[in-house]
Parts: C-alpha cells; sequence; structure tokens
C-alpha cells in the first residue's frame, strides 16, 4: 500500500509540473497559436502557423500571394491590386522567410488547390546565409497541415515549452507597457503589419528618429558569407518549377536592403547570389546602394521599411510614374545583362568601402 501511494506521489510530482506549463502556455499564449483570448495583445505571433490557418478556411477569397520575408510585411495588397486588373492579394509573408518556406507555401496552396493568379516575391539577400530555421525556433513552426504532421503534437510542443522571454513581453504588452506600442497584424483581411507608434514618432521629428534609432548608426562587417546559396537557389528552382506548371505569373524583385544591413553581406556571396537568382528568373533589383537604401528615413530601422518605400518599389516595376523615384532604384535583371549589372554593383560596393574606411 505504501509502495502504491509512492508510485502515485512520484507520478504526480512529475505530472503536475508539465500539467502547470501547459496551463500557462495556454493561457499567456506567447506565440499565438492557441487564441485563448486571456491576454489579447501579442508582442510577435507564428505568422507560418496563423496565415495558414486563416487561409485554410478563407483562401477563396484570394487568388494572388505576397510573399517573403517580414521585410516585405508593409506591403499592401491594394498597392499592388491597383496595378494587376481582378487581383485579389493576400500579404503571405513571413519573419525570416527564406524560399524553403516559399517553396513549402506553394507546394502546399497548390497541393489544397487554392486559386492562384499572381505571386509577388520579395527575395533578401540575407538568404545566402539562412534556409531552415532552427528546430527550437516556435515563431517559426509551420504549421502542421503544410508539414503533414498531426495537430495534436504541434499544440503539445507549445504546450510543454519553456519560453520565459516570451512570457515577460506579452505580459509587459498586455499590462505594462501598452500594445499600442507594438506589432499590430491585419491577419485576417490584408495579411500586412503596421507599427502606427513608430509612424507617429517619425511624423512628429524625422531627423530625431533617425539620430536615436541605434542600427541606423552601428558601424558594420560584412561577415555575412554565402554558406546557404545552394539551398535557396535549389529551393528558388523548384518554386518557380511549381509556378510556371501551374502558368502561375511570378513577380520577383530582391529587396531594398538599407544601407547598413547592406554592409553585413561579404561582397562576393551578394554577387553570386544575383547571378545565381538570373539563371532561374528575371527579377527587379532594388539592392545596394542607391538613392533609396541610403536614406534612413524610408526605414524603421536597418531592418524593416517603411510602406511609403513598398509603393515607390511597386510604382517602378509597374511603371507608374505619380510619384518620382530616384533613376538608380529598381533595376530590371535578366541572364542577358546580370554581368554587366553586377559589374555596376561591385563598383558601387568599392566605392562604398571607400567611403567607409576609418580615416
Amino acid at each position: 500500500m505504501a509502495y502504491t501511494r509512492w508510485i502515485f506521489v512520484v507520478i504526480s510530482l512529475m505530472t503536475l509540473p508539465l500539467i502547470s506549463l501547459g496551463i500557462i502556455n495556454y493561457i499567456i499564449d506567447p506565440f499565438s497559436v492557441f487564441h485563448s483570448g486571456i491576454l489579447p495583445y501579442d508582442y510577435e505571433i507564428n505568422e507560418r502557423f496563423n496565415k495558414i490557418k486563416h487561409l485554410d478556411q478563407y483562401h477563396e477569397r484570394y487568388n494572388a500571394y505576397i510573399m517573403g520575408s517580414s521585410r516585405s510585411g508593409t506591403t499592401s495588397p491594394s498597392s499592388l491590386e491597383k496595378h494587376i486588373p481582378d487581383s485579389h492579394f493576400y500579404n503571405m509573408t513571413v519573419a525570416g522567410c527564406t524560399q524553403y518556406d516559399n517553396e513549402l507555401h506553394l507546394r502546399y496552396f497548390i497541393e489544397k488547390q487554392y486559386p492562384i493568379k499572381h505571386i509577388f516575391l520579395q527575395i533578401d539577400i540575407s538568404d545566402i546565409y539562412g534556409f531552415k530555421a532552427p528546430e527550437g525556433n516556435y515563431n517559426a513552426k509551420h504549421h502542421p497541415h503544410v508539414m503533414h504532421t498531426a495537430d495534436s503534437l504541434f499544440y503539445l510542443s507549445y504546450l510543454t515549452v519553456l519560453p520565459v522571454k516570451r512570457f515577460i513581453e506579452k505580459i509587459k504588452v498586455n499590462y505594462f507597457e501598452g500594445h499600442q506600442h507594438y506589432l499590430r497584424y491585419d491577419l485576417t483581411h490584408s495579411g500586412r503589419w503596421y507599427v502606427d507608434y513608430l509612424e507617429e514618432q517619425i511624423h512628429a521629428d524625422p531627423l530625431k528618429y533617425i539620430q536615436e534609432q541605434s542600427s541606423f548608426n552601428q558601424k558594420m562587417s560584412r561577415g555575412a558569407k554565402g554558406t546557404k546559396i545552394i539551398e535557396n537557389i535549389n529551393a528558388l528552382k523548384r518554386f518557380k518549377a511549381l509556378a510556371d506548371a501551374q502558368r502561375i505569373n511570378v513577380i520577383v524583385y530582391i529587396a531594398p536592403h538599407n544601407h547598413n544591413m547592406m554592409d553585413t553581406f561579404e561582397h562576393q556571396s551578394y554577387l553570386e547570389y544575383l547571378r545565381e537568382i538570373s539563371k532561374i528568373t528575371p527579377f527587379w533589383d532594388f539592392s545596394g546602394y542607391n538613392a533609396i537604401t541610403l536614406n534612413d528615413g524610408y526605414y524603421y530601422e536597418s531592418s524593416h521599411y517603411r510602406d511609403l518605400l513598398a509603393e515607390l518599389l511597386i510604382k517602378r516595376i509597374f511603371n507608374d510614374h505619380t510619384s518620382a523615384i530616384p533613376h538608380d532604384f529598381g533595376h530590371y535583371i535578366t541572364a542577358n545583362n546580370i554581368e554587366a549589372h553586377l559589374q555596376n554593383q561591385a563598383m558601387a560596393l568599392a566605392m562604398r568601402e571607400q567611403l567607409t574606411l576609418p580615416s
């Protein structure tokens, strides 16, 4: 009898912490996968899960997708719909996206017979060193339907994780700092995100904002080398083949990385990635050092650009002259002109090095 009692005590001691952890995860919902609603405002969310959850139910509303990383998360579907008749876009961009994610999502869309006519695809130069998110990155786990795994195992993984920092941030945004100082997601309509409070700060005093945003004022080093170029290029080839087979119109463009982020990319890896992309598809190149990427006023910080830059980018692609666009912002690249373009980019890189060398 005593032996049985001790077994019960041991089992209870082992299971109660897990049950308690599960309850805490469900209540706080740090990655917004349970939608418990007890803490209604989010710090960050798992976009890969939440956007597929929405589209599984409402994909008939859309026939076109914006795909890429969170950098293109400020792109409004309405801006593209003005230029592409009868299109209904959803911003399917996700944080840390690479060609691995884009291929997975397109395969899933085709498998589930989502209606797709157009894809507006942003490619980041940061692909050169990233492909799959680490297994422990719970903000980047794909929806179980995309991965063809059990829903129960997916939810169980979020009940048994202990993301202390995320707990703290979610509690802060709901009870202490105010939800208005964080990202606002429009998952159920456009798919894009907003940072209204940063827009207010920029409009109030643009110069002060730039001076106080630390990421604009750091000296960077070119440590980002092309360790994942092959993986991303192969995934892009498969993506393009899938799209072509379905007669999907794909518009490809390279992200207009802020000059400080451009300063992190190793020269040859950057140029090699552009060359390899040109072998697969024509694209618009907004990267490098130009009048827009050198102007911090178009960015929230060195990684993410504002929606007014997204508007200029779209106008350049669609030859819309309603706004003044610098002549060096955006070049249409094909397999025929890639080498001349790379020579120009290499010269710009060399000039940048001269300007940023310590005096």
